[in-house]
């Protein structure tokens, strides 16, 4: 397979992903082993969108890639973005989270809400609600701009239960 072969199928795979990739599974699609050439080739890509002039870009967070509109039009066409699912699971840890001042330690909720948490912080954590910092033998966990954005104070407040 070509590098144009594989950056075609980089693009489709990025702009079909509801989640950010790693290089490694990057690399697994398009059958190359090396994380070293998977990244010369997305940047190749990148380098391709940011010559183009339009509205879609693809951007880099924490070694993972993902497809999105640019900032300067994401105010014209939000209303249009499809709703993203959260499970119930997920809305009721991120309401607790939230309701902690968006910082608490994960052992803490997993100690007050019980062990079935882990699976909906995880699903928080990829969706980019949730950030997790080392904290000891547990993590942080800490609402992101995402939750943010997504749940503005006077939406979550009203939709979201409470947990106390």
């Amino acid at each position: 397979m070509e590098n144009a072969d594989k950056k075609r199928i980089i693009e489709a795979v990025l702009f079909i992903s509801s989640k950010e990739l790693s290089l490694e599974e990057i690399g697994k699609i398009i059958e190359v082993k090396n994380p070293e050439k998977a990244k010369k080739i997305v940047e190749e890509l990148i380098k391709e969108y940011q010559n183009f002039n339009n509205s879609i870009e693809i951007v880099e967070n924490n070694n993972k890639y993902v497809m999105r509109v640019k900032n300067q039009y994401i105010e014209n066409i939000k209303e249009f973005s499809q709703d993203m699912e959260i499970s119930k699971g997920a809305l009721r840890v991120l309401s607790y989270v939230h309701m902690n001042k968006g910082e608490v330690l994960k052992s803490y909720v997993a100690k007050r809400l019980g062990s079935w948490i882990y699976p909906y912080v995880q699903e928080l954590i990829d969706n980019g609600f949730l950030a997790a910092k080392k904290a000891g033998r547990t993590k942080k966990l800490i609402t992101t701009e995402k939750f943010r954005k997504y749940f503005p104070n006077e939406k979550i407040e009203s939709d979201l239960p409470t947990f106390r």
